[in-house]
């Protein structure tokens, strides 16, 4: 699951919330792409969901506390048994 996937269920879910920020005023940082748009920043230009360090903390911070865990829906299972 992408972050850009897990954000509208997060928010559903009311575990997270829009964090609007300013425009950067001098966007001439490494990694600024103008073209991207952080949904967890409101659409802010400068940054992709997918990219975004303020969002990934937070999800990880949901997972340490318990609230967030993810799991397979099907079985991941290694057959050996059939080698050979």
């Amino acid at each position: 699951m992408t972050y850009t996937e897990l954000l509208p269920q997060l928010l559903n879910e009311e575990l997270v919330v829009i964090c609007p920020l300013n425009p950067l005023k001098t966007p001439n940082l490494k990694n600024y792409d103008p073209d991207a748009k952080c949904d967890y920043h409101n659409r802010l230009f400068g940054h992709s969901t997918e990219r975004c360090f303020a969002f990934k903390r937070k999800v990880q911070s949901l997972i340490d506390a318990g609230c967030l865990s993810f799991t397979e829906e099907t079985p991941n299972v290694e057959n050996n048994f059939l080698s050979g």
